[in-house]
């Protein structure tokens, strides 16, 4: 197996920090595009970089929020009522504010389904996805494998004690930990 374009942290950073062996690559580097496909699930947006061709509803006002963010580049932006997309309804007067995703048109956007096209490139590249994305990432590929094993080392378990005495549970979420890292990450309306 191989790291998919979702990789979020390398294998050798996993290796490393895990203390793996070679002959554990194949494994590891599943659970890194499983824990990695984990995080941007629960971001509600694809934090490794590439790029996009979106079709968007209108907002009806001066700022369109893109699906994904940070923006490294945008290619065009049309506005087009009539979906043609052509030439003459390409925008270029317009702001973006990468680390929000938002664009910014002064005509306003029409607020009207699928009026604007937008041609970008969006995410954190691959040499800069910052570090608690990585660790939450880490934290997930453990929480994964430990879910796959009966080792006994009790993760994916946590103990709630009571009264009476303790109670074992299965965590059916990703660890406490990790959400806390990828929280400031997760795709709200209206932008970060």
């Amino acid at each position: 197996m191989a790291l998919d374009e979702n990789a979020l942290v390398t294998w050798e950073k996993t290796q490393s920090l895990l203390g793996l062996d070679a002959s554990d690559q194949g494994k590891y580097e599943s659970l890194i595009n499983a824990a990695s496909a984990i995080a941007n699930k629960y971001t509600l947006r694809n934090l490794k970089a590439r790029d996009y061709t979106h079709v968007l509803d209108g907002s009806g006002n001066k700022d369109l929020l893109l699906p994904q963010y940070p923006i490294n580049s945008i290619t065009s932006v049309h506005v087009d009522i009539d979906r043609d997309f052509n030439d003459e309804t390409e925008i270029t007067e317009y702001l973006h504010y990468d680390e929000e995703g938002i664009l910014y048109y002064e005509e306003e956007f029409p607020d009207i389904r699928q009026t604007v096209k937008v041609v970008y490139n969006a995410g954190f590249p691959a040499a800069s996805i910052p570090e608690d994305i990585q660790m939450a990432v880490v934290e997930i590929v453990v929480w994964l494998a430990g879910r796959l094993n009966d080792s006994g080392v009790g993760i994916g378990i946590r103990q709630i004690e009571g009264p009476g005495g303790g109670t074992t549970e299965y965590e059916m979420t990703i660890p406490l930990a990790a959400q806390r890292k990828l929280e400031p990450y997760v795709r709200r309306e209206g932008g970060i």
